[in-house]
């Protein structure tokens, strides 16, 4: 059994550590989903509150695999986490968003849950990844081609979304429709090809290094 470096010790406890955080801040969440908020005039909303549930187990599975013995999964497991929170953090923004008049803006509040998503991501890279430079290519590439979605998700919650609507809907109904079919078309091909280069990255840890990539 290799010796963890400090680096990737430290990079595992700053996973429960944001973890942590990101459980805690679900507990408001989950509390305004189930009974609504009567100051924001915003009624129980159980999808907001099963998104906000995902939120945290997601953090206290990250706290889970930070303070315990690290195994083969723990790489998949962090990415899974990571992109739990995205969805969740999206998802759940835009439903609270729309549930009534006086909710305040969530810009801030979803780009700290995207930004815990990213850390995580980023230090379930460092301690799985450090040793093995060979898996980074992969890595670079695969979130590379998630950018656009990550792009388009960050249009809408921070409500530039109508703009790309408004362009689109210039250019006619039939039109309008085609372009939003090719445009989810792109971006679904895109977002599933860079999930599995990421996964695949991942999973090369579980080989022994070799002077040649392994081909896909």
């Amino acid at each position: 059994m290799t010796q963890d470096h400090p680096i990737q010790r430290l990079a595992q406890i700053g996973i429960a550590l944001v973890g942590g955080l990101v459980a805690l801040s679900a507990l408001p969440g989950i509390w305004i989903g189930l009974f609504g908020h009567e100051a924001w005039g915003t009624t129980p909303l159980p999808l907001l509150a099963g998104f906000e549930l995902l939120t945290l187990l997601a953090g206290v599975t990250a706290v889970v695999i930070g303070f315990r013995p690290r195994g083969d999964g723990f790489g998949l497991a962090g990415l899974c986490i990571a992109g739990g929170i995205m969805v969740s953090a999206v998802l759940g923004s835009i439903i609270f968003q729309n549930s009534g008049p006086g909710v305040p803006p969530l810009k801030s509040y979803v780009m700290l849950r995207l930004l815990a998503m990213a850390l995580i991501a980023a230090l379930t890279g460092v301690v799985k990844l450090s040793d093995r430079m060979d898996c980074w290519k992969r890595v670079v590439i695969g979130a590379a081609m998630l950018l656009p979605l990550a792009a388009m998700g960050g249009l809408f919650v921070t409500g530039r979304g109508g703009r790309v609507s408004g362009l689109l809907a210039g250019t006619g109904p039939i039109m309008n429709m085609v372009l939003w079919t090719l445009l989810a078309v792109v971006l679904g091909i895109l977002t599933i090809a860079g999930g599995h280069i990421l996964i695949r990255a991942f999973e090369l840890t579980r080989e022994p290094k070799s002077g040649t990539a392994d081909p896909e």
